[in-house]
């Protein structure tokens, strides 16, 4: 009876997340970009010259153009009036927008919440962006509000990249460490180089021995430094790519170092699933799982990385899509699809 209560939940917790999503796609047809769903259904015709991925439900089609995920238009221009230079993509639901060689962001209703007074801005990610103008290099939240980087050393800091998991890497003097979203420096910098959180680890390159291990979240190391190479984690498979001194392999969030049979290319993981190319008279690519075993068939010209689910495939010179079992959703008869959003 129990084990049936909560099958019955699960059930209910599925429905509740399944219902009413909808997953979206850029498609090319003759030069011209539009958006699909995954029953084929088209949902904004072709006719954008160029387009980018769907982000915060904004997928940028021009230089100051946007469509919603309904194909309705957001145009930056009918918000900023005078000496707009350029727009990035919407983050974490702002835009950066540059306006008279300063920038600052723009929400989805073409408000500027934060004004345009930076040289220097990354993208928002959970909610908090670094910033940089003539006093230096600060945080700052979605409504503009400023957090100076708290330095107590005498050198200058020369860079801070985005934030990723609360955190963004610093540079001081060459040297990198982390700082988080209340301007604190929480991991010093005295690291050659260092990637972004991922799971809760970020690989670093130490000065002392020039090698590679992983931190954790308070500066301590969770795998030692002892590789050449490695990559950000993805979180999916929990499986990252790095060169331990014997070749390119994959290491797995508790330091085991794994290497597949069927890897050839050594290709990283994205959304649990890795690309990966075995001969077969003509290359063929097909996908791996997180334990190394192919989890579609071979059978793809062009095989791109998986997110939200999805694959975009290329098969006798079209495109289609994929799930992560290789069954088609959409056949390929298109001349390019990329990306996928999904839209609650």
């Amino acid at each position: 009876m129990k084990i049936k209560s909560i099958l019955l939940v699960a059930l209910i917790i599925l429905t509740t997340v399944s219902f009413g999503q909808e997953t979206l796609a850029m498609y090319r047809e003759n030069g011209l970009w539009g958006v699909i769903n995954l029953k084929g259904e088209v949902i904004v015709e072709k006719k954008y010259g160029e387009a980018r991925i769907f982000s915060s439900g904004m997928a940028k089609v021009g230089k100051d153009k946007f469509i919603n995920t309904k194909g309705e238009v957001f145009k930056v221009r009918n918000y900023i009036k005078r000496n707009f230079l350029s727009a990035r993509e919407f983050k974490d639901g702002l835009l950066a927008v540059k306006v008279s060689n300063s920038w600052g962001f723009l929400n989805n209703k073409g408000e500027l919440v934060v004004p345009t007074i930076y040289k220097y801005i990354t993208d928002f990610d959970g909610g908090y962006a670094v910033a940089r103008k003539k006093e230096g290099f600060f945080i700052i939240d979605k409504t503009g509000k400023e957090q100076k980087v708290i330095n107590n050393h005498n050198k200058k800091v020369a860079y801070i990249k985005k934030f990723s998991e609360g955190l963004a890497p610093i540079e001081i003097a060459g040297l990198w460490g982390y700082v988080d979203t209340k301007g604190e420096i929480v991991i010093p910098a005295i690291y050659l180089a260092v990637g972004y959180f991922k799971g809760g680890l970020a690989w670093a390159r130490t000065k002392k021995n020039n090698k590679i291990g992983f931190l954790k979240k308070d500066g301590s190391w969770r795998i030692e430094p002892i590789f050449n190479s490695a990559k950000d984690f993805d979180i999916v498979s929990g499986l990252a790519k790095i060169h331990d001194g014997k070749g390119w392999c994959y290491l797995n969030m508790t330091g085991e170092v794994k290497r597949f049979e069927n890897s050839k290319d050594n290709k990283r993981f994205f959304d649990g699933m890795c690309p990966e190319t075995k001969a077969m008279g003509n290359a063929k690519s097909g996908y791996l799982d997180s334990e190394g075993n192919w989890a579609t068939k071979r059978e793809f010209g062009i095989a791109t990385h998986f997110n939200n689910g999805y694959a975009a495939v290329r098969k006798n010179n079209k495109w289609g899509v994929i799930d992560k079992k290789g069954k088609w959703l959409i056949e390929a008869k298109y001349g390019y699809i990329k990306g996928f959003y999904i839209v609650n």
